[in-house]
C-alpha cells in the first residue's frame, strides 16, 4: 500500500469499524430505543412524583393545622422567652433594658413567622411519613383520644423541659462533685 492510496485520520478522530461491537442486548438500534423509552418513562415519571409529593404535602399541612402547631408553638412562647432571659443575663453583658428590647422584638418576629414555621413542619411530616401514614395521623389525631393528646402537648412540653433542666443540673452536678472529689484525692485543684 502506497503512501498516497492511506487516508490520514488525526488522533482525536476515531474512525469507526464496519461492524459495531454489541453488548449483551441486541443492535445499536435497539439499544437506542430501550435508552429513549427509559429516559422517556423517567421524565414521565417526574410530573407523577411531583403530584404525589404535593399531594403529601396538601396532607401533612392538614395534620400540622388539626395538631395546631402553629398555636402550640404561641403558648410554649412565654417558656422560651424565660429561657431566652435566662441566657442573656448568663452572658453578664446584657442589661435588663437591652434584654427586653431584645425579647420584644423576637417575640414579635417570633410570632409573625409562624405561618413560614407551620409550613416547614408540614415539609418535615411530608418528608418523614408516606401519604398513608399522614391519613392515618390525621384521622387519630381526629378521634377524641388525639384531641386530648394534642390538648395536653403544649403542658406535656412545658412539663418535660423543666424535668430536663432539674435533670440537668443534677447530673451536671453530680459530675462536678466526682471530679472535684478526684482532684482532691490527686491533690489538685479542678478549674470548673
Amino acid at each position: 500500500m502506497s503512501r498516497s492510496s492511506r487516508s490520514f485520520s488525526p488522533p482525536w478522530v476515531q474512525v469507526a469499524s464496519p461492524r459495531p461491537r454489541l453488548a449483551a442486548g441486541g443492535t445499536p438500534m435497539r439499544r437506542i430505543t430501550a435508552t429513549l423509552f427509559a429516559a422517556a418513562l423517567a421524565v414521565a415519571a417526574i410530573p407523577a412524583a411531583r403530584a404525589d409529593d404535593a399531594s403529601r404535602l396538601k396532607t401533612a399541612r392538614a395534620v400540622v393545622e388539626v395538631a395546631h402547631a402553629g398555636e402550640h408553638m404561641k403558648a410554649l412562647m412565654p417558656t422560651f422567652l424565660g429561657q431566652m432571659k435566662g441566657m442573656l443575663k448568663a452572658q453578664g453583658n446584657v442589661d435588663d433594658k437591652q434584654a427586653q428590647v431584645f425579647l420584644d422584638r423576637f417575640q414579635a418576629r417570633f410570632a409573625e413567622g409562624i405561618p413560614a414555621f407551620v409550613d416547614l413542619v408540614a415539609e418535615v411530616y411530608a418528608r418523614e411519613f408516606s401519604e398513608e401514614d399522614l391519613v392515618n395521623l390525621l384521622a387519630f389525631y381526629r378521634t377524641p383520644t388525639g384531641q386530648h393528646l394534642l390538648d395536653k402537648q403544649v403542658p406535656i412540653a412545658q412539663a418535660l423541659a423543666q424535668v430536663g433542666a432539674r435533670w440537668g443540673q443534677s447530673v451536671a452536678g453530680d459530675v462536678v462533685a466526682e471530679i472535684k472529689k478526684e482532684h482532691d484525692k490527686a491533690g489538685g485543684t479542678p478549674k470548673l
